[in-house]
């Protein structure tokens, strides 16, 4: 048998002098809108900021929606972004990959590498695109 893990760990830089308070608000909001008792992520605030983490079985699709929400709650501008992978602790095909979520106060966008290929790249290919030519450099 073997295990598959959620893996993601990144830092937002909240505003200096935070009021933690803020943070669990968000959280609150987050576990409510999502039916969850618990959040599917690990965070804990230090002196970088908001650490979002799995320890082996995160959701990152959660951790970015909570990440949104901090974000809105602190009024931030720009992006944050959470990279994560999923892995096999047995090299079973298919069961590798990963992905990025790009985090605003407007909501996340999402892309999974192993959607992007199934649907992208590899449409591409069978098309008769080059590698080097026609399927974008994420390769």
């Amino acid at each position: 048998m073997a295990n598959n893990y959620e893996e993601f760990s990144e830092v937002l830089e909240i505003p200096w002098g935070y009021d933690g308070n803020i943070v669990r608000e968000a959280l609150k909001e987050h576990l409510e809108d999502n039916g969850d008792e618990e959040a599917a992520f690990t965070f804990e605030l230090n002196d970088k900021g908001l650490w979002i983490y799995s320890e082996g079985f995160g959701d990152p699709y959660k951790a970015a929606d909570f990440a949104s929400r901090v974000m809105k709650k602190f009024k931030m501008k720009g992006h944050f972004a959470i990279r994560y992978c999923f892995r096999c602790d047995r090299p079973k095909p298919g069961e590798f990959g990963g992905g990025i979520m790009i985090i605003t106060v407007d909501g996340v966008k999402a892309l999974n590498i192993n959607d992007y290929y199934v649907n992208e790249i590899s449409t591409a290919l069978e098309s008769g695109a080059k590698v080097s030519d026609d399927v974008p450099a994420i390769l």
